[in-house]
């Protein structure tokens, strides 16, 4: 007999992605059947894990960051406390990440790393003028889609959301 799915919230578990220092990440599907990325950030206590339902500065940085909508970025669906746990849940991007493109590819043209460049400095601008900032920006996150010359950030306001929660891990 197969093993029942595992769930985390309404989200089904389809497998772990990564792991790292703050926390799992896994490709989970939706009620409806839609793809998102769940990233877990492992709390030292439950009551650090509750502080994004209770501490209104948290409330507000998890409300700015689940709220945005930007061509450039990819939308947060929701962020939600379970136990000594919080989770961010993000739409699943189907186009590589810029990393496993310059793995495959080595270096892009000067032109594409221009083009990548202006959007991710214009998706940038949209989350510094609602008071996010980034602090991870790398390859990994950025997706981008070479037939369409679209470049889409990932994870804007996700570091400082772990900041604010687990400040020993910087």
């Amino acid at each position: 007999m197969p093993e029942p799915a595992r769930t985390i919230g309404a989200y089904e578990i389809e497998r772990q992605l990564g792991t790292g220092r703050h926390g799992r990440t896994f490709l989970a599907r939706l009620p409806t059947g839609a793809k998102a990325v769940l990233r877990e950030i492992a709390c030292d206590s439950l009551a650090t894990a509750q502080r994004i339902t209770s501490d209104l500065d948290l409330k507000r940085l998890a409300t700015v960051i689940a709220g945005l909508s930007h061509v450039g970025l990819a939308n947060t669906l929701e962020i939600f406390g379970l136990g000594k746990r919080v989770y961010v849940a993000q739409e699943f991007l189907e186009t590589p990440s810029l990393a496993s493109l310059l793995d495959e590819g080595g270096p892009l043209p000067v032109e594409e790393v221009w083009r990548i460049g202006s959007q991710l400095l214009t998706s940038l601008q949209f989350g510094h003028l609602r008071g996010l900032l980034h602090l991870d920006l790398r390859p990994e996150n950025v997706h981008y889609d070479r037939d369409q010359q679209h470049a889409v950030l990932t994870d804007l306001g996700h570091m400082q959301l772990l900041l604010e929660l687990r400040p020993e891990l910087f």
